[in-house]
């Protein structure tokens, strides 16, 4: 099977855990496309890819304490007023914003090789490896 068909079904199975948990499919759809974001994220610092830091461009520390691009750092609506963020920083407030209100409490993981957003649901429903009781969120 092919890594997007792969994809394809975990993205699929995971919409479905999802609206069995009573969660909206447009929730859903954000978390996924915010997964990939921070999967991109997470690539990214660990390569020194662009925005990150990789010794060769102007950079400028991020409130999280990532060095990033300064063209890179922006507000955020869910973040504190006049403060910039870099896009891990603005995904991870983002994706904060949308659980709360639904009761679940999110979990990031800036490690590229592993699943950088998990879900602690409120039914328990886990997916994990790790046997912590979280629910992974699928990234390409």
């Amino acid at each position: 099977m092919r890594s997007s068909q792969t994809y394809g079904f975990q993205r699929g199975a995971f919409c479905e855990a999802l609206r069995q948990e009573g969660i909206p499919f447009s929730v859903s759809e954000k978390l996924l496309r915010l997964s990939n974001t921070l999967q991109h994220d997470a690539e990214g610092q660990c390569n020194g890819d662009y925005p990150h830091d990789n010794g060769e461009r102007t950079t400028a520390a991020c409130e999280c304490g990532v060095y990033v691009a300064p063209e890179a750092l922006k507000g955020c609506r869910y973040g504190k007023p006049g403060v910039k963020y870099c896009p891990g920083c603005r995904a991870e407030l983002q994706v904060s914003a949308l659980c709360e209100p639904l009761g679940i409490k999110p979990e990031f993981s800036g490690d590229p090789r592993g699943c950088v957003l998990k879900l602690r649901l409120p039914s328990g429903k886990a997916d994990s490896f790790g046997g912590d009781g979280t629910f992974c969120v699928p990234a390409k």
